[in-house]
């Protein structure tokens, strides 16, 4: 089980690399020409239609991972077609009709909302995602339920990523106008569903039929309440995030807005490859529950928490080493953000210290436990950043990221240890832990220090490598526990 683990999230992780990549270099390109200003304005619209998706997609992606994987283990294959064809009718049903509210509606959330008109037309625009992304978020699911994450990768990432990134090259080489950006991402959007649609093969299960369609599920009551639980977490998880970013967007200028968001676009890169295990785990977790084999569960829980730090531990570090260069890229209005980034990346590492906690809560019968914590941190989110934003602005929302991630991930590990009994970190972890927070600081006071292209080289490398030599009898473990138990 651990090979399998690691062999799909090495898939997933080259697309998130290959994505962040050919991303970074657009995104670079694309506030250099549209500005910060502008920018913000797109980030304003995408945060506005990802809230309007998550309201409307009733935790159905989520029930999908959860009972699919069971499903398929159990070779209850009427149960499985049931469960799709039923999800993708409804998913279909909210997203064109929340499209359509949202687009009706644009001018008003803009005039009276967000106070400003010029939103009007990146709302409308940006409806349009809304049935895209809840299809996308439908087939991803189950693709992840039958382990399939190398389809995802070339058809969801490489594909869409390559394509959106010539056309963006293509249109801004001759246009300033943020508007654009918003059509080229709908259409590298649709291409991906398509493709992913296409090339869906398994003899068993179908994604739609319209007999299955019309057929009930003896389990019906069991997946309506796992249901309305993740609904409430998918919809608390991200007002805790939209909550910051709604105050930030009627208090703060559409520039600080911009800045923010390529803040947390670099900081984010230090959760690449948790998301990437989380996709593979995910379905584990499941059947690994199901079975209550709670013993190769722990085993992958911690090892796979370790491999995560030492892998992304590093790069946090060379990144906030060259911190002030990377901003530099962006233009000079984003030089002066380091210490933001630095706390941001905190933040992250926070959520990375502990693994996929996340996961194993909402896969592992404590989505109600997440729920009260979901709820919390809404609140503490909303009262803190009512207080602080007008007062201390950009870097009061990179200290309410901070303090949200350290309480959420902190009381996920209370809970995973009172159900299970098993715990994230060993003796090594402890010592990567302490070294993380100690090298961190060493790396913002050399922030600012001028480096010759040869040092960009060779430092990463230079911190990689010492690293993997000061921990090698632990990887070597974990190598022999991949090779060993998995045959």
């Amino acid at each position: 089980m651990l090979k399998t683990l690691f062999t799909q999230t090495s898939w997933s992780l080259l697309g998130t690399v290959f994505g962040f990549v050919v991303g970074f270099f657009v995104k670079m390109f694309l506030v250099n020409k549209v500005g910060a200003s502008d920018f913000g304005l797109y980030t304003i619209g995408q945060s506005l239609q990802s809230a309007v998706s998550t309201m409307v997609a009733l935790g159905i992606p989520a029930v999908i991972l959860k009972f699919l994987p069971k499903y398929l283990t159990h070779e209850e294959i009427t149960k499985a077609n049931i469960l799709t064809s039923k999800s993708l009718t409804l998913l279909l049903f909210v997203g064109i009709i929340s499209c359509m509210g949202t687009m009706l509606l644009s001018s008003l959330v803009a005039t009276y909302i967000f106070k400003n008109s010029d939103l009007s037309l990146i709302i409308m625009i940006s409806a349009l995602y809304i049935p895209l992304s809840l299809y996308s978020a439908y087939i991803t699911s189950v693709y992840r339920s039958l382990l399939k994450i190398k389809e995802i990768i070339m058809y969801g990432t490489i594909y869409m990523v390559t394509f959106r990134a010539v056309l963006t090259f293509a249109v801004y080489s001759f246009s300033s106008n943020i508007i654009y950006f918003l059509w080229i991402e709908l259409i590298s959007m649709l291409l991906s569903i398509t493709l992913l649609t296409y090339k869906f093969q398994n003899n068993k299960l179908k994604l739609y039929s319209w007999e299955y369609a019309k057929e009930n599920l003896l389990e019906a009551k069991e997946i309506y309440l796992y249901a309305k639980t993740m609904y409430a977490n998918s919809v608390l998880g991200f007002a805790s995030g939209y909550t910051l970013m709604f105050i930030m967007s009627i208090t703060l200028p559409a520039s600080s807005i911009g800045v923010f968001a390529i803040l947390m676009t670099l900081a984010g890169l230090t959760n690449f490859l948790q998301a990437n295990i989380n996709r593979v785990f995910a379905p584990i977790i499941s059947s690994l529950v199901s079975k209550k084999d709670y013993t190769q569960l722990s085993m992958l829980y911690r090892e796979s928490t370790f491999l995560l730090n030492i892998i992304t531990i590093p790069f946090i570090l060379i990144v906030v080493l060259f911190s002030k260069d990377i901003l530099m890229l962006y233009g000079e209005e984003f030089s002066g953000y380091t210490l933001e980034l630095t706390v941001l990346f905190l933040a992250n590492y926070f959520s990375l210290m502990v693994g996929s906690s996340g996961m194993m809560m909402v896969m592992g019968g404590l989505e109600k436990e997440q729920l009260y914590l979901q709820v919390m941190q809404v609140i503490i989110t909303i009262i803190v950043s009512i207080v602080f934003l007008p007062i201390y602005g950009l870097m009061a929302a990179v200290l309410i990221r901070l303090l949200n991630m350290f309480f959420i991930n902190q009381m996920e590990i209370y809970f995973i240890r009172k159900k299970f009994s098993i715990w994230p970190w060993d003796k090594s972890s402890y010592f990567l832990i302490l070294s993380f927070f100690t090298l961190l600081y060493v790396s913002y006071t050399l922030h600012k220090t001028q480096f010759s292209l040869l040092e960009y080289i060779l430092l990463p490398i230079s911190v990689y490598a010492i690293f993997f030599t000061v921990f090698h009898k632990k990887l070597i473990t974990i190598k022999q526990l991949i090779q060993n138990k998995d045959h």
